[in-house]
């Protein structure tokens, strides 16, 4: 697999998110971009095209760093992300 789709994937992702976050105060449920781009990378993963050390760093670096006190109100998108992963792995 090549390292520059996951590259892209990795970069889009961060971006969405800091998109959502300078946006508005909320992630926005309804938008299902971040869901597809995890749900794909979760893809990757079942088909044995990643390690797990990808996915279980797109966890702990992107979302539960997401998960401060002063960010409960982007809570439950982030729970919806990470039950994407849990969901498909």
């Amino acid at each position: 697999l090549g390292a520059t789709l996951l590259q892209k994937i990795c970069s889009q992702i961060n971006k969405k998110l800091e998109e959502e976050e300078n946006n508005s105060n909320t992630y926005s449920i309804e938008n299902k971009i971040l869901d597809n781009l995890i749900l794909f990378l979760s893809y990757l993963y079942n088909f044995k095209l990643i390690s797990s050390n990808l996915i279980v760093d797109l966890i702990n670096n992107f979302l539960c760093e997401k998960l401060t006190f002063e960010n409960l109100d982007k809570l439950e998108k982030i729970v919806d992300l990470i039950l994407v992963i849990l969901k498909s792995v």
